[in-house]
């Protein structure tokens, strides 16, 4: 008989997509995403059994993502430190006027099939109210939320961010599961 794993923690408020490091001369850029979508991500568990992935809320099987999700991209540029791993692009002139360049293309992933999915960029900006300079008197932070329709997908499908420059050229890719996120969780 097959083993079930034990029930993910469900700790989740947000789906992590991951972050990347970006270096281009003397600055950094760190991106970082999470899907949001209100409290839906909240209490969500993850069960495998004979192979197969199941979600759960309380006794409540969950078996789609809702109908409207967001994803929520953050960018902080500083200056580098010595010894920042990360990928070097001579290329790139990371400031302001690059940071509203950026172009984004989302997915739906399954398996190997990725569809491609109409993400609005409804915020897209430098909010001047954080204060930062406790971290970093030269940071400069880029928040941006993008809206997509995620009707009848399965929560066993995954959410895949590309974010290229303004020529086109893929800068990063992020993506989000809820099974990798919550497996994650549970053995934390």
């Amino acid at each position: 008989m097959g083993q079930s794993a034990p029930p993910s923690s469900g700790g989740l408020r947000v789906l992590p997509m991951g972050m990347d490091l970006i270096h281009a001369g003397s600055m950094c850029l760190v991106l970082s995403a999470d899907v949001e979508s209100g409290t839906f991500f909240e209490g969500l568990t993850s069960h495998s059994q004979h192979g197969q992935q199941t979600f759960r809320v309380g006794s409540k099987e969950v078996k789609f993502f809702p109908e409207h999700v967001s994803i929520r991209l953050d960018g902080f540029l500083d200056k580098c430190g010595p010894h920042e791993e990360g990928r070097y692009r001579n290329d790139l002139r990371l400031d302001g006027e690059f940071m509203s360049s950026l172009r984004f293309k989302t997915y739906w992933k399954r398996g190997f099939d990725m569809r491609t999915v109409d993400a609005k960029v409804e915020k897209q900006d430098s909010p001047s109210g954080l204060d930062l300079a406790l971290l970093s008197p030269s940071i400069d932070v880029w928040e941006y939320e993008l809206s997509i329709t995620a009707e009848d997908v399965p929560l066993t499908d995954s959410l895949v961010l590309l974010i290229s420059d303004s020529t086109g050229k893929e800068l990063s890719r992020l993506s989000g599961n809820a099974g990798t996120a919550l497996a994650y969780l549970r053995h934390r």
